[in-house]
């Protein structure tokens, strides 16, 4: 990504701040629920350090569910976010992965804003 802020960057800017936390923490950092960063656990998207009590997150672990979470939050299914995260798709280029999926989902949108303004349209004629 040339001339903007880098998914990495963005994603380390704020990283340490759930850095070594329980889940619960995690999940009101992240905006999201603990049932959702425990199925992330139960499908192999996330990886916490677990205790007999507790689980508790490392700077990569912070990262990757605030990827996970913001992506789920456009729309991304779970199967294409496994794929970005797979560090051998994409030439490990997560930055490039990522930005594949945005641009994806922006023409998407724009195209699902030109039908809206058509039927709008059609109704206002």
């Amino acid at each position: 990504m040339s001339g903007g802020l880098s998914l990495r960057a963005y994603e380390r800017s704020s990283a340490p701040l759930c850095v070594g936390v329980k889940i619960g923490v995690m999940a009101k950092t992240l905006g999201t629920t603990v049932r959702a960063l425990r199925y992330y656990e139960s499908v192999g998207l996330l990886r916490p350090v677990r205790s007999a009590r507790d689980r508790r997150y490392d700077a990569t672990q912070c990262e990757k569910a605030r990827l996970i979470v913001g992506l789920r939050r456009l729309g991304v299914p779970l199967g294409e976010i496994r794929q970005i995260l797979d560090e051998n798709a994409f030439g490990g280029d997560l930055d490039g992965a990522v930005s594949a999926v945005l641009v994806t989902l922006i023409a998407a949108k724009r195209a699902e804003a030109v039908e809206a303004e058509n039927m709008l349209a059609s109704l206002s004629a």
